[in-house]
């Protein structure tokens, strides 16, 4: 059947076309609003004179169809906007109260908002898992379709407490240190998400583009923090042609002995992310450390550059969210979390310390200055 070629649209002029004053306009007759109907037709035993009062009668009763179907088809699309609306429920846990997870849940938002409204509502932990068990039972009570955790806590204390809800983690480390999943290649279970780490290689290159006389690295940890890291550190700094001399402490105690036997054996200091080693007052103490015996230090966050290592690549936090948003809209549109391999950072950025830089006698070339996101001077 095809579209309806003739009628005159409230407001509109004359129509175009092959119809002219001698052709009588057709009218569409009911149906679904362009959905392509054919013209009504009268039977020529039933045909009324042109003009005529009985014409004019038919015609107004042909419109009133054609504004029943629209008005009718108007709020069909109004119902199943609503229900798409209603349906996309989210429910957002964060760890605590950081920048870091704002920024995460901004990008997040920004993904889900572009293709849909969405209900949100959000959560924050305090210091007690009694917190998280309350915001799990709630989250269970009134179910959405999928959970954005921010933060290594909620992962572990809600993420893992909602049953069979979808969940996205994002701001999380390692999801197996975390104990999270075994294969973050084939998560299994209920959830996914988007891990922190900037491979080992990259920072580790960076490094090499300021200081090209570096060949050993020395690395401080904390194995029950971060020993898969150490391996992948290892591994990263054999790709590009470093060795790594590796210090483990068992508490913040510890590292003072521990930087002490990295002298005359390094020239270069890797910071991985552990709470042990670089905890706000051992950070301090392996940053004076590494000042005082010129080596650089190369970390993990633009706090750690201000505080005095010479550089750091960190991830975009933002994008982080908008990486966990296209997760989430995938999960929203069928699939299953357990089914979606859990991704890393696509989008690094680069912190410098320059006033560092010339403490050690080091000249930060030009083109990487000008790729950096945070400049300390």
């Amino acid at each position: 059947m095809r579209p309806c070629t003739y009628g005159r649209p409230y407001g509109a002029g004359a129509p175009t076309g092959k119809a002219s004053a001698a052709t009588p306009w057709r009218l569409c007759s009911s149906g679904p609003i362009g959905l392509g109907v054919a013209p009504l037709r009268l039977p020529a035993s039933l045909a009324v004179p042109a003009g005529s009062r009985a014409a004019r009668r038919v015609r107004t009763v042909a419109w009133v169809q054609v504004l029943r179907c629209a008005l009718a088809a108007a709020a069909l699309v109004l119902t199943v906007s609503e229900s798409w609306a209603a349906s996309t429920r989210v429910a957002v846990v964060k760890s605590r109260a950081l920048s870091g997870y704002d920024a995460a849940e901004q990008g997040f938002m920004s993904v889900i908002g572009a293709q849909t409204q969405v209900s949100v509502t959000r959560y924050s932990l305090s210091a007690n898992s009694t917190a998280a068990r309350q915001v799990a039972a709630q989250i269970k009570a009134n179910p959405p379709q999928v959970v954005l955790v921010l933060g290594t806590e909620a992962a572990q204390q809600v993420g893992k407490a909602v049953g069979d809800i979808p969940v996205v983690f994002a701001m999380v480390v390692d999801p197996v240190q975390s104990k999270l999943m075994d294969n973050p290649g084939r998560p299994g279970g209920n959830m996914t998400g988007v891990h922190l780490e900037i491979p080992a290689s990259e920072t580790l290159q960076a490094l090499r583009r300021v200081v090209p006389t570096v060949r050993i690295v020395g690395v401080i940890y904390d194995p029950s923090n971060s020993e898969p890291e150490v391996d992948e550190i290892t591994a990263g700094a054999r790709s590009v042609g470093l060795r790594v001399v590796a210090q483990a402490v068992r508490s913040a105690a510890e590292v003072p002995a521990a930087a002490g036997k990295l002298r005359g054996k390094v020239d270069a200091i890797y910071a991985p992310i552990d709470t042990t080693v670089y905890s706000p007052q051992s950070a301090k103490y392996v940053l004076l450390f590494a000042v005082r015996n010129g080596l650089p230090v190369a970390g993990f966050s633009p706090n750690l550059v201000q505080a005095g290592a010479l550089l750091a690549l960190y991830p975009d936090y933002t994008d982080i969210g908008r990486q966990a948003g296209y997760l989430a809209l995938r999960i929203i549109s069928g699939e299953a979390p357990g089914r979606i391999p859990v991704v890393g950072p696509r989008k690094s950025l680069l912190a410098l310390n320059l006033s560092v830089a010339r403490a050690l006698g080091l000249t930060v070339p030009e083109t990487l200055r000008r790729s950096a996101d945070k400049v300390f001077k």
